[in-house]
């Protein structure tokens, strides 16, 4: 019997590490390192997740035709040094940590990949674990593995990532992030199997470094905290465009430069420089002080900036080339809002953005580019499905040894029951965590790692955030609908499956001169029926869904729309602020008791709190082992 060919792609070492496994061609886990470690943004070596997809597929090392880097480390490290040499005689920081990162055995990359993958392997995550133990001498196995280990660019795994998932045979390919080795954007154009690179923006001139610099100067977590920026952006008004673009450009389009005084990258281990945006007098606002109406009007600003500067680059790659359909990659592309307008102004046939289209992304698309190079016909993933995580097959026994554990009653259900229940607790304005199949790849929760409400009452929005999420009042909350009801309720705009493009809440008014300090009184008269999932710009990030994509959580929402005749729930996911979304049937009940969740659904087990439950804190994290 032949054995099947497993090719893996792997990014790590800079945020959003992760593992993506191709078994005889087809794409059959993906999964983010943070999920099982549980720190937001991971950039570790993917020891949990690698072994979590050799334990899927149920392969050795030995059965492992490939390992695929998502980035070429000596073309990084040259524009590292460059970057050094360029900056002398300031960037002594940049030096000693260059210098403490080569010493750390970085420069021998291939060798360091074959001992991170031998501890995976291993169960033993400690990198001070002796290889020799492994039950052979350890520098053999290592030059076995060095030997299966290859390196896509930064840029390819990117575009790799949207065009070979988006189920089309000819594309152009838009990447923009802060860096790759020392590409900031690039162009590219997609037919059958090939990827040929037309265009390409260099460090340090990059828009996804212009975003994050103005993200950190608000007070949010560079690499992270972007998505904030674009969701408080509605609440201000974007007076300071201009300003900013004398402040921070020299020049836009094919041509982009940066004005490099207002950063501090280059030279420190900063984003920012002292200069940063002083023209504007807005000092930099602390991570716990409160926001103001000037930080949304910063906000509103830097996201108009990159708007505009996206479009202005667009529209020269599009006289040049004529693109019919457009994929979208790399970090910038999960500004929902930016996708939205870049559809709904140019006219391609097609525009399609890969749900993990950040660096985690990568590990997918280097696999795809080692595929795609070393057979003789394109290798693709026609029907994208972001389902593709570990599977907890012992997920409702873990779920009643927990609620157990905790004194908490619970139930099983069938499931023409289970709809019932579910969808009767939803009718009747209860907040649940809901647990079902295989986790999400790409930070959205999109069904099976959820936290589900009813859409209807702007108290569940306040709620949801401030005594469930305990995150920040403004951030909105994006709907899930039935796909066969969405343009009831939305134009709908782009490829509505994942929730990365915005669509205008048909109904909606969206608001002036908006009072930050009344959010209650912002939603309800944003729209009276949707408020809890309606921002103040009359917008919301939607996801649609049908029978085939999930057909449990389709037979629940319909059934609530049967009660309420309203076929949309509010989707957020489930987890708290700072951490990853939850992956196991443990970190889920770990999130139900220490927050204000009414029920928890793990398969068809249904957890409930009795009246009178005190919360624990959420510090108490309940572990069986």
């Amino acid at each position: 019997m032949k054995s099947p060919q497993v090719v893996i792609g792997i990014s790590c070492f800079y945020h959003d590490s992760a593992v993506a496994v191709f078994v005889d061609e087809q794409l059959v886990f993906a999964a983010h390192e943070e999920r099982y470690t549980r720190i937001k943004g991971d950039s570790s070596f993917p020891h949990s997740a690698l072994l979590a997809g050799i334990s899927e597929v149920g392969v050795s090392l030995d059965d492992i035709h490939a390992f695929v880097f998502y980035e070429k480390p000596f073309k990084k490290l040259s524009r590292i040094l460059e970057n050094l040499y360029y900056a002398a005689p300031r960037g002594l920081k940049q030096f000693e940590f260059a210098i403490q990162e080569l010493s750390s055995g970085k420069l021998d990359v291939k060798n360091l990949l074959a001992k991170e993958i031998l501890v995976s392997e291993s169960g033993h995550f400690n990198p001070l674990l002796p290889f020799d133990s492994l039950g052979e001498p350890s520098n053999k196995k290592i030059k076995t593995i060095s030997e299966k280990i290859k390196f896509s660019s930064h840029h390819d795994s990117h575009a790799a990532s949207s065009y070979f998932c988006s189920g089309l045979d000819r594309a152009h390919v838009l990447v923009l992030d802060a860096v790759g080795e020392e590409e900031t954007g690039t162009f590219f154009e997609g037919s059958g199997r090939y990827l040929t690179k037309l265009e390409a923006l260099h460090y340090p001139h990059s828009y996804g470094m212009v975003y994050s610099a103005v993200t950190h100067h608000l007070g949010f977590k560079v690499n992270s905290g972007e998505y904030k920026v674009m969701g408080l952006a509605p609440y201000g008004r974007p007076k300071f465009v201009s300003q900013l673009k004398n402040a921070l450009l020299h020049d836009s389009g094919i041509n982009f430069e940066l004005n490099l005084r207002q950063f501090g990258y280059l030279d420190s281990l900063v984003i920012t420089s002292r200069y940063f945006l002083n023209e504007l007098a807005i000092p930099q606002r602390t991570q716990n002080e409160p926001l103001t109406q000037v930080h949304c009007d910063l906000a509103a600003s830097i996201q108009k900036l990159l708007e505009d500067e996206v479009e202005a680059l667009l529209e020269e790659f599009v006289d040049k080339y004529q693109p019919e359909n457009l994929c979208l990659a790399g970090g910038v592309a999960l500004n929902c809002v930016n996708n939205s307008l870049i559809a709904k102004k140019f006219a391609f046939t097609n525009i399609f953005v890969q749900p993990a289209s950040g660096d985690a992304g990568g590990a997918l698309g280097a696999a795809l580019v080692y595929l795609n190079k070393v057979k003789d016909h394109k290798v693709s993933v026609d029907v994208f499905t972001p389902y593709l995580g570990s599977r907890y097959d012992d997920q409702e026994k873990t779920a009643v040894l927990c609620a157990k554990a905790k004194g908490l009653p619970y139930k099983h259900l069938g499931d023409e029951e289970l709809i019932a229940y579910v969808s009767d607790k939803l009718a009747s304005r209860n907040i649940l965590g809901w647990f079902q199949g295989r986790s999400e790849f790409g930070p959205r929760s999109l069904g099976h790692r959820s936290i589900l409400a009813l859409p209807t009452k702007a108290e569940t929005q306040i709620e949801i955030n401030l005594k469930i999420k305990f995150r920040e009042s403004f951030r909105p909350f994006a709907p899930i609908c039935l796909e066969e009801y969405a343009s009831d309720f939305f134009e709908c705009v782009g490829d509505t499956r994942f929730m990365l493009f915005v669509s205008k809440t048909i109904g909606a008014t969206p608001l002036e001169n908006i009072d930050f300090g009344k959010l209650e009184q912002n939603l309800k008269l944003t729209h009276p029926n949707l408020p809890a999932i309606t921002h103040v710009d009359g917008t919301a990030r939607l996801q649609t869904i049908n029978a085939i994509q999930n057909s449990k959580l389709h037979s629940v929402m319909s059934k609530v729309n049967e009660i309420t005749g309203v076929p949309i729930l509010v989707n957020t996911s489930f987890n708290v602020r700072g951490e990853p979304i939850v992956e196991t049937p443990e970190d889920a009940f770990n999130c139900f008791v220490g927050t204000n969740l009414d029920c928890l659904v793990i398969g068809n087990i249904v957890v409930e709190k009795p009246e009178g439950y005190v919360v624990s804190a959420h510090s108490e994290m309940f572990d069986l082992d």
